[in-house]
């Protein structure tokens, strides 16, 4: 990201704060503001990582124009998506339902007859005069459809698909088992017919059993999820729940029905003995039975379990051009014997060397468990600066940064309720300029921010995370800017600025996780500010221990 009216420092004498370890492009920014050589819109999330990378692209630019052809260092033209996920989704023919929520029951077997899915509720939704399914994730390959039930959200059974050979399969054309091939990466469409359920209609003439068509009294239960990673907590998790209730005659009811943010509600049959719940989050089994004297109608389930965290131990950065990706910064992470942070190592590109170069090595400082101080060093060994920390409880109260001759001091206050809290940091600079940043937190997310400089400044931000983890927060450290507080990885954020502005601002995040909720790789894509154009796109790549 570049400002306008930015002026470089003094050559030779870079002064280096720390704000995102894992970018140390923030020492033109943070020269900027100490400065006062323009009015800074401090996004600091991106902002200070922006900037390296849209000068290290003019500076690729340059290099390589005058010994090779302009189209083999050109950006890469706007990206497509990265999203390799095949899906499957249904369009059911025959329906005419009212305005309530209905759902789709389906059971999907691969090839070799095994159950893939079963008994999966999933949304059926009214869009542009067709009756649509929500996608359902699947790997490419051959599948088959072998149960099709519109439910109400009681799972009272309203309309349904015949099976071969059952008394109303004479009334599609089709009648299940469907063949489903799924080839391509994306949606792949299937339709399905379904025949109404009238009030004299036996599920057996369907081809189907009693408890299929959800004709039994039911108990209505919620239940939430929540999973804790080393020390932090993620809670009010979506995931896919498994449910087997089990009656005295050994007859099983099962439906698999995805968890949404938050608590979900569900019905089981109220006359069954035992109700088993199963799921499977970040690699971490949860199973919980509850005997049907334990639980009561709208009874609220709480599904937990702990897992250990992984340590984020090396990050590469790429820049992507029109002739594939260069790598342009790696940060490698190491840790003490009580698996705290001890030294960060970081490389970054440099116009005259071949490989990433050491450019900085930062030390932390522990009092007890609370870090005290981070130690910056160039590659010699010299002391380029640090950043401490002073407490009240648990809690960082205020900050003393300093980069060559320059200090940064920062007081810290935290107001708000415990749900939604406000953090305010007041700097002062060593030229006497300052700046109030507060922060609004929401779920342990900052959701908004605001910034306001002492020469006109102003900078205000609003953000969206997904549910997975941040690798950064997980690290356990604070910076001058608070740029890693959230727990979750933002997916979404929106700008505006005053008194200057970013030419360029990310407008696209596209993760890829492990099976443990961290992300393997992130693709951040940047466009410019006031254009609106797709100007470049980079690639994290994450790898753990």
């Amino acid at each position: 990201m570049v400002f306008q009216n930015y002026r470089p420092g003094s050559p030779g004498k870079t002064a280096i704060s720390h704000t995102t370890l894992h970018d140390s492009a923030h020492m033109a920014l943070y020269d900027a503001i100490r400065q006062n050589t323009f009015a800074p819109p401090l996004n600091f999330n991106h902002m200070i990582q922006t900037i390296r990378h849209f000068l290290i692209t003019l500076v690729l630019l340059s290099a390589v124009a005058s010994c090779t052809k302009t189209k083999d260092i050109t950006p890469a033209s706007p990206i497509s998506s990265t999203d390799t996920t095949s899906y499957i989704q249904f369009k059911a023919t025959g329906l005419q339902l009212s305005g309530d929520q209905h759902y789709a029951i389906i059971t999907v077997e691969n090839k070799a007859g095994q159950v893939l899915l079963n008994n999966k509720k999933i949304t059926l939704d009214y869009v542009q005069g067709v009756y649509k399914t929500d996608k359902v994730q699947v790997n490419k390959g051959e599948y088959r459809l072998t149960k099709f039930i519109v439910a109400k959200a009681s799972d009272t059974a309203v309309y349904a698909a015949p099976l071969a050979n059952s008394a109303k399969a004479a009334q599609v054309t089709k009648p299940l088992p469907l063949d489903l091939a799924v080839t391509e990466y994306g949606v792949t469409l299937f339709t399905t017919e379904v025949v109404k359920i009238n009030g004299e209609d036996a599920p057996v003439s369907f081809g189907y059993n009693t408890s299929d068509f959800g004709f039994l009294p039911y108990l209505t239960l919620k239940v939430k999820l929540k999973m804790r990673v080393g020390a932090v907590d993620y809670d009010s998790l979506p995931g896919k729940l498994m449910i087997d209730a089990v009656n005295d005659n050994n007859e099983h009811w099962t439906r698999e029905i995805e968890l949404t943010r938050g608590v979900t509600s569900f019905r089981v049959p109220e006359n069954f003995s035992n109700y088993k719940l199963v799921i499977n989050k970040w690699n971490t089994g949860i199973e919980a039975n509850y005997p049907r004297v334990a639980i009561s109608n709208n009874a609220q389930i709480n599904l937990e379990n702990f897992k250990q965290a992984k340590k984020l131990v090396k990050e590469t950065s790429y820049l992507e051009l029109s002739t594939g990706l260069k790598d342009d910064s790696r940060t490698e992470y190491f840790y003490s014997n009580g698996n705290k942070l001890s030294d960060v190592k970081y490389y970054q590109r440099l116009p005259q060397f071949a490989d990433l170069q050491l450019q900085q090595v930062y030390k932390f400082l522990y009092t007890g468990d609370a870090l005290d101080t981070i130690k910056r060093f160039s590659p010699d060994n010299a002391v380029t600066g640090f950043t401490a920390f002073g407490y009240a409880g648990n809690k960082i109260t205020s900050m003393h940064n300093k980069s060559y001759d320059q200090q940064t001091f920062a007081a810290v206050e935290y107001t708000g309720t415990v749900a939604n809290p406000r953090i305010t940091i007041d700097y002062l600079f060593s030229n006497g300029n300052s700046m109030v940043y507060r922060m609004n937190y929401s779920g342990d997310n900052k959701v908004n921010d605001q910034a306001q400089t002492s020469t006109g400044g102003t900078q205000s931000s609003v953000y969206e995370y997904d549910t997975n983890i941040n690798p950064y927060h997980q690290l356990g450290y604070p910076d001058l800017f608070f740029t890693q507080t959230s727990k979750n990885n933002r997916v979404m954020e929106q700008s505006s600025y005053g008194g200057a502005f970013p030419t360029s601002i990310p407008y696209k995040y596209e993760y890829s996780y492990d099976n443990d909720g961290y992300p393997s790789v992130l693709f951040i894509s940047y466009k410019g500010y006031s254009s609106g154009q797709h100007l470049y796109r980079i690639k994290k790549v994450f790898q753990y221990q």
